[in-house]
């Protein structure tokens, strides 16, 4: 059970430094007007990443938390 919820861990962090990574290309591309570049970034799997982290264990585990401190989206 603590390999599995190892594992799952690993795989968030993952995405997560993936999602930062692609981000900061786009950043990049589009500073330095490279067009060609900023059009392969893909939004929509930007969009689902964030979302599946908060609708995911990230969210139990320091997401966003709401004014009544409860966890918000």
């Amino acid at each position: 059970m603590l390999e599995k919820k190892k594992q799952s861990m690993l795989a968030e962090k993952a995405a997560k430094e993936k999602m930062v990574a692609d981000f900061m290309l786009f950043i990049e591309a589009i500073e330095k007007n490279d067009t060609e570049t900023a059009q392969k970034f893909d939004e929509n799997a930007m969009k689902d990443t964030i979302l599946s982290m908060m609708e995911g264990g990230w969210r139990q585990n320091g997401g966003f938390a709401a004014h009544n401190g409860g966890k918000q989206a």
